[in-house]
């Protein structure tokens, strides 16, 4: 996945399907976005953009491209 800065937001990108459960939790932090170029896309507040990277590296053992 990537992880883009907009406007106060960290946009999270997705090039494969999540488990329906870290689709939830994404929508429930911050609001799935019509995706561009990926599979799907999460907008989240800058300020829990760590706390939700943290999230996918613990639970899903996913790295960024960064």
């Amino acid at each position: 996945y990537r992880v883009r800065q907009a406007d106060g937001y960290a946009e999270f990108d997705f090039f494969f399907p999540l488990p329906s459960w870290a689709r939830r939790r994404l929508a429930v932090v911050g609001e799935e976005l019509r995706p561009e170029n990926s599979l799907m896309s999460f907008r989240v507040p800058v300020n829990q953009a760590y706390a939700e990277r943290t999230f996918l590296r613990d639970y899903l053992y996913f790295e960024s491209e960064e």
